[in-house]
């Protein structure tokens, strides 16, 4: 009798432990991903996702803009711990508002005064090809020295930078232009001082008058094969140290790389000093002494010492 009272309360005991929900597997839970108490996966949102939530149609009033990349900067860094601007929509004439880059800067400060932001322009239709005058022109803005801009661009949507459109950058390092552009217009990137690094693509083939003037903290710059036409004092007044010219550049210029006053080492691939019809390319630039022409017919050739004006006492081909 006694043994089968004790059966009967251990069977109790066992009931009562399997319906307890202390015990993982209660209620059909598990490990299978079936509503279990194991999490679900987390899933990372696509880039059209992405683009569909935090998108910012540059059509709009410039108030509304600002307000809404006030907004998804927080928002973004909250979801993807980084900061973006995602714009969208078609360009407009940019006399009558502010630049793109001025709105993000502004509105990155109520934010906070340290950060990087990718602007992302990939998804901008841009009219005829080309990026708007002042369409992202920048200023000095107080406080924003430790806020960095860097620009994400279309692969194949841009053919023409026209003027004035990135000019006076103070915030951005580096600038890689994509090889979908043929055409930089006059002063495009004018005063931007910031920028360190510039690849100019492989399909540039005109760079406009004072196109790159007075970017100070550009060390170095490569102009590439595509090039066949620079403006004059395209380069003038900045911190370059070392260019390299490619062959094919026929015309250049006056004063393209004038008063480049840190310039010390030029490279060019052409054959002869004569290729390029110019005298005072390097006017005023008073630490230029090497030239490097590593493809030069004779590089004894005296011509090559005033090569495009310059004065140099150490011409070699290595």
């Amino acid at each position: 009798m006694y043994k089968k009272i004790i059966l009967l309360i251990l069977c109790l005991i066992f009931v009562i432990s399997c319906s307890s929900p202390s015990n993982p597997d209660n209620g059909n839970q598990g490990n299978n991903g079936d509503g279990g108490s194991t999490p679900p996966p987390i899933t990372t949102p696509t880039e059209e996702e992405l683009i569909a939530k935090y998108g910012i149609d540059i059509g709009q009033a410039d108030a509304e803009i600002s307000k809404q990349i006030e907004a998804n900067l927080k928002a973004y860094y909250t979801e993807m711990g980084s900061y973006r601007v995602i714009f969208t929509g078609t360009t407009a004439n940019y006399g009558d508002h502010e630049s793109l880059y001025a709105l993000t800067l502004k509105a990155a400060l109520k934010v906070s005064s340290s950060m990087n932001i990718e602007l992302d322009i990939k998804n901008i239709n841009f009219q005829d090809g080309s990026v708007k005058t002042g369409m992202f022109s920048g200023e000095v803005v107080d406080n924003s020295q430790n806020i960095v801009i860097s620009f994400a661009f279309p692969t194949d949507k841009i053919k023409t930078i026209e003027m004035m459109s990135f000019d006076n950058l103070y915030n951005t390092k580096e600038i890689v232009i994509p090889d979908s552009v043929i055409t930089i217009s006059d002063m495009a990137f004018q005063n931007s001082q910031s920028i360190e690094i510039l690849n100019l693509g492989n399909s540039v083939q005109t760079i406009g008058e004072y196109a790159f003037m007075y970017i100070e903290g550009l060390k170095e710059v490569i102009i590439p094969a595509s090039v066949t036409s620079i403006g004059m004092g395209a380069f003038s007044g900045g911190g370059l140290e070392k260019i390299t010219i490619s062959a094919p550049i026929k015309t250049m210029g006056m004063g393209v790389f004038l008063s480049s006053l840190k310039l010390t080492t030029v490279t060019y691939y052409g054959t002869s000093p004569t290729d390029i019809n110019n005298n005072d390319a390097f006017l005023y630039c008073d630490k230029l002494t090497t030239l490097i022409v590593p493809n030069a017919t004779n590089p004894n050739d005296n011509a090559w010492k005033t090569f495009l004006g310059g004065n140099f006492t150490d011409v070699r081909k290595e």
